[in-house]
């Protein structure tokens, strides 16, 4: 039961969630809502469109876990203006849901926003309609101009749009000081605090003795990188070609690449003699594969253009595993010289030096320590903690 009443909750509109459309986008969210819910009630609404579905149909799926519920509602749109027709079927169904809810389990205590568009202007419809206060918790990297679908390629509608639902919010939540400077820079003046992402450290954890991990019991060190592997937010072609001049300079690595890759990715590696020799493809795995796959590795990498805070990044560190990452977006805030190697974007001669200091002074990173850092600031607990202590302060107020 919710410590902030019965009938209270916190309704948390989701931009991005898992759904059968695509099972692991806005995991991360998923796993913030599931994080509040050790100390409120939380329910999760979020709206998506299915391809699948025909015009004008809908289907519900809900779930409930404890103080977490869910509620997934999938529409079909199509048809001339279907980018309108879809925004419009998105907010009139979010309307119709929110009064579904709100029948069953009364008015909300507040409402969290968890990524703008489009979850925030159904709360900005909610806010004008009821007076209910919300919150707005941004992830995506498109308020930095490095990003080629970022929100200065979107026309001035959607941008006017946004405006309205920032300048709307009680307290913008980004989960870096990064993402609310660039935040800011398109909306100045919001009330601002971070609150960062979380980690299931039930899955990612300390769990290997110094004597397993250095020196490497068979002598190779296993380096790991895991994302989508998208041409120009991660960077994978400069990954590659560090990756081929690490293999010719040192023969005791072996690189596991864990996400989804394109074909051309598998192909540079055949055509290089790398290919399940010195780098292994992986494919797409489960969030609990991923766990398993840090486990195993002594060393995290990524060489992004640009980045918010990317999670498996926070993952390895409540792994113990040191991290070497560029230095973009959130992530200096959370990596330094105590649990990794900062590179420039794009510097390739710096990843790869990053690569021979961090294997030849490996003894300088304490594993245990690294992952009892991280865990004290991204577990369920003290994220969801984080939350709660918000979540009560506003409610406090007129």
């Amino acid at each position: 039961m919710s410590k902030m009443g019965e009938t209270n909750y916190i309704l948390k509109l989701a931009g991005w969630y898992p759904s059968r459309v695509d099972e692991y986008n806005g995991d991360f969210i998923q796993r913030h809502a599931a994080s509040i819910s050790l100390y409120e009630k939380v329910i999760v609404l979020f709206l998506v469109k299915d391809q699948t579905l025909r015009g004008g149909h809908s289907e519900v799926r809900r779930s409930e876990r404890g103080n977490l519920v869910e509620y997934i509602v999938y529409y079909g749109a199509g048809g001339p203006l279907e980018k309108m027709r879809s925004l419009v079927r998105y907010l009139l169904l979010g309307l119709k849901m929110v009064r579904q809810i709100r029948k069953e389990h009364g008015a909300p205590a507040l409402m969290h926003v968890s990524v703008v568009w489009k979850a925030g202007l159904l709360a900005l419809l909610l806010k004008k309609k009821y007076g209910w206060k919300y919150i707005v918790t941004e992830h995506w990297s498109g308020y930095m101009e490095k990003d080629p679908e970022g929100l200065h390629t979107q026309g001035a509608l959607v941008q006017w749009l946004y405006k309205m639902v920032y300048q709307s919010a009680d307290l913008i939540v980004p989960v870096s000081a990064e993402i609310g400077r660039q935040i800011l820079r398109w909306f100045p003046g919001l009330p601002m605090e971070v609150v960062y992402n979380v980690v299931d450290t039930d899955l990612f954890n300390y769990n290997q003795t110094p004597s397993e991990i250095e020196p490497p019991a068979s002598g190779v060190w296993r380096l790991i990188h895991v994302s989508s592997m998208g041409h120009h937010p991660k960077n994978i072609e400069g990954i590659l070609r560090v990756l081929q001049r690490l293999t010719a300079e040192r023969d005791d690595v072996e690189i596991t690449l864990v996400g989804p890759y394109p074909p051309a990715v598998r192909q540079t590696l055949a055509d290089s003699g790398l290919l399940d020799r010195k780098v292994l493809l992986t494919g797409e795995v489960s969030y609990a594969e991923v766990a398993r796959f840090l486990h195993g590795a002594h060393l995290l990498f990524l060489f992004s253009r640009y980045e918010n805070q990317p999670c498996v990044l926070l993952e390895a560190l409540c792994c113990g595993l040191p991290v070497i990452a560029t230095w973009v977006g959130g992530i200096p805030e959370i990596v330094d010289d105590s649990n990794g190697i900062l590179v420039g974007s794009e510097q390739e001669d710096q990843l790869l030096q990053a690569f021979v200091n961090a294997l030849d002074h490996y003894s300088q990173y304490d594993r245990p320590a690294i992952a009892a850092a991280a865990t004290q600031k991204f577990s369920y607990a003290v994220i969801g903690e984080q939350f709660a202590r918000i979540y009560r302060r506003y409610l406090s107020q007129p």
